[in-house]
């Protein structure tokens, strides 16, 4: 049980993380961007990486449960849900932005648009969540 509430816990610490990460990434693409190539995209996605497959490895050292081994997926998906939809409501005012360039384009070509990409996300991570919850 006390498993499920650190889960829970750690859900909502990452919700407000990646809120806080969201604001700072519009203001860096709105006054930085030009100049900074995107390369702060790719160490900023591996530091969040880093601290959640380190956090989950601790909690599952901790509790000596295998299934913990599950929260990187299920976090990073989290994180990249609620980070693209507040990033595109704070650049586009629309949840559902997808952008023409890069990642987000090549996204936008197989999804159509950015609903789409939303849901196909959201279905992986309640495959990934019930799939942790099936083993626990």
């Amino acid at each position: 049980m006390i498993e499920t509430w650190i889960f829970i816990i750690t859900i909502f610490f990452m919700i407000g993380i990646t809120l806080a990460e969201a604001k700072h990434d519009y203001w860096v693409i709105k006054f930085l961007y030009p100049g900074a190539k995107g390369r702060w995209k790719f160490w900023g996605n591996l530091y969040e990486l880093a601290w959640i497959v380190f956090f989950s490895l601790v909690v599952a050292y901790l509790l000596k449960s295998w299934s913990v081994l599950f929260w990187p997926l299920i976090l990073w998906l989290i994180r990249w849900i609620v980070h693209d939809c507040f990033l595109g409501k704070f650049l586009a005012n629309d949840w559902f932005y997808l952008s023409d360039k890069g990642f987000d384009g090549s996204m936008k070509k197989i999804f159509q648009n950015g609903l789409l990409y939303l849901i196909w996300k959201v279905v992986i991570l309640i495959i990934a969540t019930g799939c942790y919850f099936a083993i626990k």
